[in-house]
This record gives structure tokens, sequence and C-alpha cells, in this order.
């Protein structure tokens, strides 16, 4: 999670994040949750934190890397994440992070980690981080990211807290990891591709209770994006996007499946991007995916915005560089719907200052970006100038399609702070209401979350986080 400030566009009405729960992070500090059944709903409670020094347990250090809350929807917490290590809803340890000397070796995460209910379970739940790519010598060579997974059962004993026969007081903690073995034996997996961390990188610390998705071995990213969408039958899509593609996978209670939607070839990338191996964080990239239903056919499906401020190519367009590119997907089976794709080139700098930065390291225009819910449209914030000196920070709406601009820094109620368009953001859809009056279209579904530039920060819901630099 970003260290810095943070904000929520309240306004008149604002929204809670679609399919999330009601866990917040907020500066350097770590997640809130509004109070339960507390008369003021805007009332925070923190995680639950232990005196400094307890073993396996959580006291309160703030998440540099990856910071991720799993509840019911009404405050009360089933687990959460700080940096890789993952804690039931006390604050006791139930796996640890990726480090010398660890025992289930999660990882960190490069910004990012989810969690997904296994369809059908009630204890069963799928946990996601990125691990970026990175200088694995003095040549600065990288090797390809990947996403690690682990499935969490939060009904089996934690055996870092055994049983105590002497002690008739003694409450069992639960929850862990479970192992490569015990899922192979389980009949509704039998054909997830269960594959060790050891044989993508035998050099990481890692266990029988961690792997990684099957993916091509070329992609490469220090700022790997997950997003998360849910299909009406109850499974699930994962949007994986990399410097150079997008992988798309089906989360089943099966198991999860890389989908090749489109023609297995590696010249054919989804997305095609000027920065293969970035030196820097990619702090001006965002995402942001939806299911909805085509108006005109009826069909289920999904939309997936990414913006890139150092740009990105559509395939097959190789020779045009946009900022923003709009995917849609068939949400029944997956399939890349490439004649309904777009791409747009918005707040670009004048041409004879186009390499111009408003800060060493920092891409000009689009960065933050989050859909409208019904995917009609899409929020993105970002830096523009107009004379190649000084520096605008916006907020805009862009209808999807017309590729229309409407002005949305007037929902801030002050100027757009440069460290909030450094960041990303969040579509809400789930009416939470602050006053009784109606809201602006621009404004309904806008909840603006920022933070700091850093190597910290995040926000935290029920089924992604995503830390916010």
């Amino acid at each position: 999670m970003a260290v810095g400030a943070a904000l929520v566009l309240t306004g008149v009405r604002t929204e809670t994040a679609n399919a999330q729960a009601d866990a917040w992070a907020i500066g350097n500090s770590y997640a809130i949750l509004p109070q339960i059944d507390s008369p003021d709903p805007e009332a925070p409670t923190g995680l639950p934190t232990h005196p400094s020094g307890t073993a396996n347990a959580y006291t309160g250090q703030p998440a540099q890397r990856s910071q991720h809350v799993r509840s019911t929807g009404d405050g009360r917490i089933l687990f959460f994440e700080v940096d890789g290590n993952v804690y039931d809803g006390q604050g006791w340890l139930i796996a640890d992070a990726r480090a010398q000397g660890c025992q289930d070796c999660v990882e960190p995460g490069a910004m990012e980690f989810i969690s997904v209910p296994v369809p059908g379970s009630c204890s069963l739940f799928y946990l996601l981080s990125a691990a970026a790519s990175g200088p694995v010598d003095a040549n600065l060579t990288y090797f390809g990211s990947h996403i690690q997974w682990s499935i969490l059962d939060l009904e089996a004993e934690n055996p870092r807290f055994p049983e105590d026969p002497s002690n008739p007081y003694y409450c069992p903690k639960r929850g862990r990891l479970i192992t490569h073995q015990e899922i192979q034996a389980m009949p509704q997996f039998q054909g997830f591709d269960v594959y060790s961390e050891a044989l993508g990188d035998p050099g990481l610390y890692s266990s029988d209770r961690v792997g990684y998705l099957s993916a091509p071995t070329f992609s490469q990213s220090i700022t790997p994006m997950m997003r998360v969408v849910q299909s009406a039958n109850g499974s699930s899509w994962l949007f994986v996007v990399m410097n150079d593609r997008v992988h798309l996978y089906h989360i089943t209670a099966s198991g999860i499946q890389l989908i090749d939607a489109l023609p297995n070839d590696p010249n054919r990338n989804w997305v095609q991007t000027f920065s293969l191996n970035p030196t820097v964080e990619a702090y001006f990239r965002d995402a942001d995916a939806v299911r909805t239903v085509d108006p005109m056919t009826g069909d289920e499906v999904i939309v997936l915005a990414m913006t890139d401020g150092d740009g990105m190519k559509l395939w097959p367009d190789v020779s045009t560089s946009y900022n923003l590119l709009v995917h849609r997907y068939s949400g029944s089976s997956g399939s890349y719907l490439a004649a309904s794709s777009s791409a747009y080139s918005l707040f670009l700098n004048p041409s004879q200052c186009s390499a111009a930065q408003p800060a060493v390291g920092v891409a000009p225009g689009l960065r933050g970006c989050a859909l409208t819910a019904d995917g009609s449209g899409v929020y993105v914030l970002g830096e523009r100038t107009p004379d190649c000196t000084s520096w605008e920070p916006f907020a805009a709406h862009i209808a999807i399609g017309t590729g229309a601009i409407t002005d949305v820094a007037y929902a801030f109620g002050q100027a757009v702070p440069a460290n909030l368009t450094r960041s990303r953001i969040y579509r809400n859809s789930i009416a939470h209401v602050i006053d009784d009056e109606p809201a602006p279209p621009t404004q309904r579904y806008l909840s603006a979350r920022w933070y700091n530039s850093g190597r910290s920060g995040g926000h935290t819901g029920s089924e992604r986080s995503r830390i916010r630099g």
C-alpha cells in the first residue's frame, strides 16, 4: 500500500467496491473496516493486532508490497494478508511470506494479491499473488513473471498452534495451506495442473504448498496486474496483464486453467507495449474489468480496460501507439472479441514536447482507470501539459465507442493532487447512500483512493487487493 493520503469521493453519494468487502487501507496504516453494528457506518475499526513481539501474529506493521482482506461483507474478517503473510480473523499467522527459512513461502506480491472462493466450498479459497520479473544478475537479465497460487483451507487445523491436551480451555486455531499431494488426492482437482515454482525458478524460496500458473515463459513485467470477474455460473475469469500480453485463466471448482483466447502464436501479442524490460515501478499502469450484458444480443460480455503511460499497441496494428485499450471477451467461453475491442490515444503532449515528463521516470498522460459498472465508460486519471513546462492533473470520464470526454475533476471538490494521478483507482457499483439527494451520473460510479508513490500502499477487498503506488 502506498504511503500517504487517501481520498474517497463522497459528494452526495458514493458506492462501495463491486464484489468487494468493506476493507480499506489508509495512508501508511493497516487496513480498517466499518465497525460492526455501529450507529456510524463510516466509523473505522482496525485489523486485529497483537502486542509487538507476539509470535506468529500480526502486530500492526504497514504493508510494503501488498495487502488484502477477505471478509463476510459486514465487517467480519475471515482472513487477511500483509506482504505475503496470511492471518486468520483474529490476527494469528496461517502462512508465512517468501523468505529464507520460510515454511509456506507465499509471494509478497508486486502490488497485487487476491483471493477467490473455490466454487461450491465455504472453506476453500484460491490465493493468488503476482511475482514480478526482476534483475537476477549484474547484466539485469530478466526472468519471466508468474502468478503464484495456493489453496487455503479455513477449516483445517493450524499446525503453528497445536492442540494442548493439558489446557481444557484451549480453542484450536484454524486455517492452513494444503499441500500439492493433498490437492492431487482430492477428486475435484484431478484436472488441475499443479506446477511447482521450482520448475520455473529453482532459486526461489518455495514450498509444496504454493505453485505457479501455467503461462508462456517469455512474459515479463515488474508490475503484473491481476483482475478477477465472476461469471453468472459462479466460476471466475482471471486476467493477468503483463507488459507484452494478457493471459486469461478460468477459475472453477476444479482448479485454474489457462485459456488460449487467441491463436497460440508467440508473435500474436494481445497487448504490446514499448517497455518490455522496465527498470522502474510502472505506477502509471492500471486495469479494470467488469461483466456486463451486450444490449444488442443479450450475451454476457466481459470488458477489460487497460492504461499505460508508456503506450500500448493493439494487435494486429503494431505501428500505432495508444494509452487506453478496451478489450471485450465472451462471458461464457472467454474468447477474445476482437471486432468489438477498441483503442484510444488521449491527453497526449503537444508534438513539440512529446517526450516531456512531469517527473523523472513518470510518464505523462493516462494512468489510473476504472470502468463504469455497465462497462460503457471508463474513468481515468493522469497529468497533461499545455506548454511543455507546467503540468495539470486531470480526472475524466471516457465514453467507450464515441471517445467523448467529460471532465469530472469537480467531483473531488478540490484540485486533483499529483499523488492521486500517479496512482490507480477503483470502480464502485453497490449503492451506499451518504445523502438522500440523487448523485450526478459522473459521480455515482467513482470512488477514488490514492496513495503517494512508493513501494507500499493498497486497497483491500473481498475479491482483490491492489497496491497503490
